[in-house]
């Protein structure tokens, strides 16, 4: 008798079920292309079935894996999902932005979501333990100002994830976008002067908008998007905008705005007949309801887009640095004219800057987009084919300005913006209604509605035709013995001249009407 128990409880041990972590998981899903499901039975010690379905679910498991903890083996839910959700929601924000979170605000703010839900709950201690334990919560010490990404997620979302999310997807069609704030009228702060002289100083402009990167890994799609404070600035008056422009009080990015870009994108992707993955960060007003059909939306795990984004890797510095010498440039040849810095700041109106802004980002060059990407690796590219890096491309800007000796300010003065808030909070209200899918718009927060708001630009005087005729005639004077652009300025003037006299009924009107 007790021989049979000790053979049974033998038997039962060699089939005892092994269940994976959610770690585990992702390695067993990117091993599968190169390693056959025998294999890694033997080396995962589960059955087929156990494997088969894995592999049937690794699109649920690659995004439930940025919110969970790798090393569950259990997708649970609590005994309150709403409420547990709504709560992850609300922590994921605030740890977003640097805020400090203790457990008895957790509970707190728990209590008050679950009433905003109409749920007949309290939450307690324990239940709040098990949902930090579901969710890889731990309580950690506060370490200087400076928050840290997650380097193990960041490595395992890259080794494992990433590979099974665009393994079907051609480099053309691997997809990034990011926000960045942008000081649009900030002017450097250090120049070079003379031993013993004083340097009178001056304000820096805060006046912000708010840009959305989207490009793809081979450099060849470029687009900026525009947020700013004014619904309709009286700059853009009978002007045609280079590009796409939105507005809210703010200049934040809203859930209502990304929804407008991702359709857009979207049609423009289904008329090419093209399918590409969009992989963005987990903000909160980057997750939408829209049906996407041509637009495969993707998070990146939180806490790690340092690593993992392509457009952190270099791109959006590099545009600042070609945008900051733009603005050097604008401002050297301002002073030229007799103007002040104070009277070159107020010169620039939005119309102007979103000119500069597209034309900052068409410098950024796709090879140094390619480098990007595969830095992030999103992509890989042959041993003998080297890119440059962005970083020798802003020394080179640097260069172009004012040497070498300077480098350090106007990296400086590069970065003045890269950390100021792109987009914000959910309120409770707005975190219930995405939970509970009302039919309101989770996040319409000062959406395109608002009034305008009083400009303090200079709107930029239109210049009549002989005065653009004038400047004409000046830059082919100045070009002329350098035989440079002259075939550029001749179609010019003919454009302007054609477009000006096709408004008159006898080109005898169009002389008389000038004196000429």
């Amino acid at each position: 008798m007790a021989a049979n128990v000790k053979f049974l409880a033998k038997v039962m041990a060699g089939n005892k079920r092994k269940t994976l972590s959610i770690k585990e998981k992702l390695k067993v899903i990117a091993e599968s292309k190169t390693i056959s499901k025998p294999e890694l039975c033997s080396k995962y010690g589960c059955s087929s079935s156990t494997l088969n379905k894995i592999l049937r679910n690794a699109g649920e498991i690659a995004n439930k894996s940025s919110t969970r903890k790798l090393s569950a083996k259990r997708m649970r839910q609590g005994k309150e999902a709403q409420v547990e959700q709504a709560l992850m929601i609300w922590f994921n924000q605030l740890r977003s932005s640097g805020a400090v979170i203790s457990s008895n605000l957790m509970l707190e703010k728990a209590k008050q979501l679950a009433v905003k839900l109409k749920k007949d709950f309290t939450p307690t201690q324990g239940w709040l333990w098990r949902l930090q334990k579901r969710n890889g919560i731990q309580l950690r010490n506060i370490h200087g100002e400076e928050r840290s990404t997650d380097k193990e997620n960041a490595e395992i979302f890259l080794s494992t994830t990433l590979p099974h999310i665009i393994a079907n997807y051609d480099q053309v069609n691997i997809f990034n976008a990011d926000e960045s704030a942008l000081f649009f009228k900030a002017l450097p702060q250090k120049t070079l002067t003379h031993k013993g002289q004083t340097v009178k100083g001056f304000k820096t402009s805060k006046d912000r908008l708010t840009l959305l990167f989207i490009c793809n890994a081979t450099g060849e799609f470029k687009e900026v998007i525009v947020i700013g404070k004014s619904k309709s600035p009286r700059c853009f008056k009978n002007k045609v905008l280079p590009l796409k422009y939105y507005s809210n009080k703010k200049a934040w990015m809203t859930q209502e705005i990304w929804g407008k870009v991702l359709n857009k994108l979207d049609t423009q992707m289904r008329e090419q007949n093209r399918k590409i993955v969009l992989l963005v960060d987990n903000a909160a007003c980057h997750k939408i309801s829209d049906t996407l059909t041509n637009i495969n939306l993707q998070f990146l795990p939180p806490n790690t887009t340092a690593i993992t984004q392509p457009l952190d890797q270099g791109i959006i510095h590099c545009f600042k640095a070609y945008y900051r010498q733009s603005i050097i440039r604008k401002q050297v040849a301002a002073i030229e004219r007799g103007q002040t810095v104070a009277e070159f700041e107020k010169s620039l109106n939005i119309f102007q800057v979103i000119h500069m802004i597209k034309h900052s980002f068409w410098m950024v060059k796709p090879e140094s987009i390619q480098n990007c990407f595969k830095k992030a690796k999103f992509i890989t590219t042959p041993t003998d084919q080297q890119f440059e890096d962005t970083s020798a491309e802003v020394e080179k800007i640097v260069k172009s300005l004012a040497g070498a000796n300077t480098q350090s300010s106007f990296e400086t003065y590069i970065v003045c913006d890269d950390d100021i808030v792109c987009y914000g909070n959910w309120t409770d209200e707005e975190i219930v209604s995405s939970i509970v899918d009302t039919e309101a718009d989770p996040l319409q927060i000062d959406n395109d509605g608002s009034e305008d708001e009083e400009e303090t630009e200079e709107v930029l005087k239109t210049a009549s035709l002989a005065e653009v005729l004038h400047c004409i005639h000046s830059l082919r004077a100045h070009f002329l013995p350098k035989n440079k652009y002259i075939a550029e300025l001749e179609s010019m003037e003919g454009d302007i001249l054609h477009n000006e006299m096709s408004f008159q009924t006898k080109i005898t009107n169009w002389f008389f009407k000038r004196n000429f």
